[in-house]
C-alpha cells in the first residue's frame, strides 16, 4: 500500500513536470516525438499497473481492509484517474500541436451530432434540475467534419456547460449560415469574469471553484478544442459575464463538392502510397445533359444527377467508397484499394442500374433515369498517374467536365 502511493506521488510529480513542459512548447511552438513517446510509454503503462493494483487492495482480493483504508484507496483510484485524463489529454495536445492527427473527414449531417452529444448529458442535466433545449434547423447540407472530433469538441462544451451550471439552463444552437455552419452552446451558469477570457483556450487553464477530485478537469478541453477547430479551418471564441451564464461558439466553413472530392483523393492517395495498394477514380458524365436540359429544364436534369449520385452510392459495397457530383453533368467516384480492372467492373454494374431505369426518389418527380445517356471514365494509381492533378486531368480532358 505504502509502495503504491510512493508511486503514485512520484507519476503526479512527472505529470507535473510534464504540464509545465507542454505550457513553455506550447507558447515556443515546438513540438518533438520524444516527447510523445514519453507521454505515451513511460507514464501511461504505470498508471494502469497502479490502477489495477489498487483496485485489488480496495476490493479485499489481497487480504481485509478496514472503511478508513477503503476510504483512502477509493480517493487514490480517484486520482489515478484524474492523472490518466491529464494524461491522455497531454498527449492528445502534442500529436495535434505536432500535426499528428490527421483528419478522416466525411460528409454528415451535424444535428445528428448535436443529438447524440445533448443526449448523452440530458439526464445529468435534468437531474440537477437543468433544463437542456436545442435549437436546430429543420434541414441543412451535411458538413465536412471528422465527426469524433466535432464530437469531442461538442462533449467537451456541454461537460462544461452541465459542471458550471447550478441553475436554468443549457441550449445548444445551429444555425445554417451560406458559407458555415455555427454552433453555440449557451448555459446561465457562474460565467467568466472578462480578466479571465483572454485565458480561457489556454493550457492548464481553469476557471471557478474547485471540483472534486473524480470531476476535476485537466486544464486541456478547451485549448484542444480550439485547436481541433482551427484544423477543421473554422474559429472559436466565448462571450460570458459572471453570474449571467457564458457562450462557446464555432464555426466550420462549408466544402464545395470539388473540394470534399479533392480531399477525398487526397487521402486515398496517402493510403495507397502508404499501403502500396491502387486507387481508382471513377467519372460517370451524362454524354445528353445538353438535349436534356433543353427538353426537361435545369433544375429537373440536375435533381436526375443528383438521383445518380445516390445510386451509385446504393450500389457501392463499401464505406470507404465516396462519391458525388463533380459538375451539374458528372459525377466523381473515389475508390480506395481498387485496381483497374476491378474499377471497370463496378462502373458496368453501375451502368447497368442506370439503364434499368429504376426511380430512386418515391415521388417519382424526375423521370426515368434511363432518359440519361451515362458514359464513364476510369483512372487508376499508380498506372495512369501518382498525383491527384494527374489523376484528374485524365478523368477530365474534355473541357465540358473540368469543374
Amino acid at each position: 500500500m505504502e509502495k503504491i502511493l510512493q508511486e503514485l506521488e512520484f507519476l503526479k510529480k512527472q505529470i507535473s513536470i510534464l504540464q509545465s513542459y507542454q505550457a513553455e512548447r506550447m507558447r515556443t511552438e515546438k513540438s518533438t516525438d520524444e516527447y510523445v513517446q514519453m507521454v505515451s510509454h513511460k507514464l501511461r503503462t504505470p498508471l494502469t499497473t497502479i490502477r489495477e493494483s489498487i483496485s485489488q487492495v480496495k476490493d479485499g482480493l489481497v487480504g481485509k481492509i478496514t472503511n478508513g483504508q477503503e476510504d483512502a484507496l477509493t480517493v487514490a483510484l480517484e486520482e489515478v484517474d484524474r492523472l490518466t485524463r491529464i494524461v491522455e489529454a497531454l498527449l492528445d495536445a502534442s500529436k495535434i500541436e505536432a500535426g499528428k492527427v490527421e483528419l478522416k473527414r466525411e460528409l454528415v449531417d451535424f444535428r445528428t451530432l448535436v443529438n447524440a452529444v445533448v443526449s448523452k448529458f440530458r439526464l445529468q442535466a435534468e437531474q440537477m434540475g437543468l433544463t437542456v433545449k436545442t435549437l436546430l434547423p429543420e434541414e441543412m447540407e451535411e458538413v465536412f467534419v471528422e465527426p469524433d472530433r466535432i464530437i469531442q469538441v461538442l462533449t467537451n462544451l456541454m461537460s462544461n456547460a452541465v459542471k458550471f451550471t447550478e441553475r436554468g439552463s443549457i441550449r445548444v444552437s445551429v444555425a445554417d449560415r451560406e458559407e458555415a455552419v455555427e454552433c453555440s452552446v449557451s448555459d446561465t451558469g457562474r460565467g467568466i469574469s472578462q480578466e479571465d477570457i483572454p485565458y480561457v483556450f489556454g493550457a492548464f487553464q481553469q476557471f471557478g471553484s474547485p471540483a472534486p477530485v473524480s470531476e476535476r478537469g485537466t486544464g486541456l478541453g478547451l485549448s484542444i478544442c480550439q485547436k481541433i477547430v482551427q484544423r477543421h479551418k473554422g474559429r472559436i471564441w466565448v462571450a460570458s459575464e459572471p453570474s449571467r451564464g457564458t457562450t462557446f461558439t464555432f464555426i466550420l466553413p462549408k466544402y464545395r463538392p470539388t473540394e470534399v472530392l479533392k480531399e477525398y483523393i487526397a487521402s486515398g492517395l496517402h493510403e495507397a502510397v502508404e499501403g502500396e495498394t491502387a486507387l481508382s477514380l471513377l467519372l460517370f458524365y451524362v454524354t445528353n445533359y445538353d438535349e436534356m436540359r433543353r427538353s426537361l429544364g435545369e433544375e429537373k436534369v440536375r435533381a436526375m444527377v443528383q438521383n445518380l449520385v445516390r445510386l451509385i452510392k446504393e450500389n457501392f459495397r463499401r464505406s470507404s467508397d465516396k462519391a458525388g457530383v463533380w459538375d451539374v453533368r458528372s459525377i466523381l467516384a473515389v475508390l480506395p484499394q481498387t485496381a483497374k480492372e476491378d474499377a471497370f467492373r463496378i462502373a458496368e454494374r453501375i451502368q447497368q442500374t442506370f439503364q434499368t431505369g429504376v426511380l430512386i426518389d418515391k415521388q417519382r418527380e424526375t423521370g426515368a433515369l434511363s432518359l440519361l445517356e451515362v458514359d464513364y471514365r476510369v483512372a487508376t494509381f499508380p498506372e495512369d498517374g501518382r498525383s491527384e492533378g494527374v489523376l484528374l486531368s485524365k478523368m477530365v480532358a474534355d473541357p465540358r467536365l473540368a469543374p
